[in-house]
């Protein structure tokens, strides 16, 4: 995933367009809009308006839409959960040719050195512990967010059809790439899975997809 360009044509040209987002949504224009240098793939702003605080992010990847709608899904399940969220008021590319979103702006300060610090994180976790407990059908890209796409139903599928594990080992072998871990983190996924071992398939399935995320096999133009 590329990062965006920082360049002031540039944000210049994607504020225009995120004028142009909110007042199609709101019929009215904003009052002010300020860019937000912390996306490193979205352009993204604040915007004050009659109706309150509100953030858009844009994406220069006319491709990511379905990203932001898998976001969306997200962001509605864990707020149903019981984890705070900013609330979603849309998505889509039919204002503008590019991939945008529209949330409710959160205000607050960052907990880095918070006085109630080791509270916060505590309750993160927490959160998070909700957040991994939500049950969701099927596994890689396309699970319960869309209807479209290839559905793998068990890991070891997803392994073999999105991921392309073998051909990775493949590589591995043919580059003479050293794969030690990445072998023995495989067999024990394997053996989790046929032993339906809930807890080491979660550990394990974890320590292969980090080994191998630091690799990417060339495709085909």
């Amino acid at each position: 995933m590329q990062e965006k360009p920082d360049q002031p044509n540039e944000i210049r040209h994607y504020r225009s367009l995120a004028k142009k987002i909110i007042r199609s949504h709101f019929g009215e224009p904003a009052s002010r809009i300020v860019y937000r240098p912390s996306g490193r793939t979205n352009f993204v702003f604040s915007v004050n308006h009659v109706e309150g605080q509100f953030v858009v992010r844009i994406s220069p990847d006319r491709e990511r839409l379905a990203e932001f709608r898998k976001e969306l899904w997200a962001t509605e399940k864990v707020r149903k959960a019981g984890v705070p969220s900013p609330e979603v008021l849309a998505v889509g590319n039919d204002v503008i040719a590019e991939p945008y979103m529209i949330s409710h702006r959160v205000t607050g300060t960052e907990a880095s050195h918070h006085p109630k610090r080791q509270r916060i994180v505590q309750q993160m976790g927490e959160y998070a512990a909700i957040i991994n407990s939500i049950h969701t059908e099927s596994f890689g890209a396309n699970f319960d967010w869309t209807d479209s796409g290839d559905k793998y139903l068990t890991w070891e599928d997803y392994l073999h059809g999105e991921f392309r594990l073998d051909e990775r080992l493949e590589f591995f072998a043919a580059e003479k790439i050293k794969a030690f871990n990445i072998i023995n983190y495989y067999g024990a996924l394997r053996q989790a899975v046929e032993q339906d071992d809930h807890k080491s398939l979660a550990e394990f399935k974890l320590r292969l997809r980090g080994c191998l995320d630091l690799y990417s096999l060339p495709r085909a133009e």
